[in-house]
């Protein structure tokens, strides 16, 4: 996926962050304004496939990225060769405790659902990084998604 998908990640390092906070908090954007922080519009992301624009209605400019999952696992990768601290400690893999699941000698390790409140918890304090010291935002955008 790498490979494929290198120019829409490597092309837009800088962006990276002001995209992921888009995703993450479900901002409402216009089809021809660009991305805050960026110089280019959410159509110009959408074109390699990996991002996509979800307008609200067929009548309006407005609506919002999204990304599937292996968008941050792909990222993970890209802010780590760039020493970007804001996925570090992200787990994708987690084969191990799936593993864990199917024993039943390893019955004292994270059920499912505990791993899951692990996921939610974690992933609130991602959406928390992508957003800057002192930057405005809403109650709305914060709690959005997942």
């Amino acid at each position: 996926l790498t490979e494929r998908y290198r120019d829409a990640i490597f092309g837009s390092v800088d962006d990276a962050r002001p995209v992921a906070r888009a995703i993450l908090t479900r901002r409402l954007l216009n089809l021809y304004k660009n991305v805050p922080k960026t110089k280019k519009t959410p159509d110009q992301f959408a074109g390699s496939g990996l991002i996509r624009f979800k307008q609200i209605n067929k009548d309006s400019p407005q609506g919002y990225l999204t990304a599937p999952y292996v968008w941050l696992w792909i990222f993970v990768e890209v802010s780590n060769d760039q020493a970007d601290p804001i996925l570090r400690d992200w787990e994708f893999s987690d084969y191990g405790e799936q593993r864990a699941l199917l024993n039943p000698v390893t019955s004292l390790q994270a059920k499912s659902w505990q791993s899951f409140e692990k996921f939610v918890a974690s992933f609130r304090c991602l959406k928390s990084a992508v957003i800057e010291e002192d930057e405005l935002t809403t109650i709305s955008e914060v709690h959005a998604g997942a």
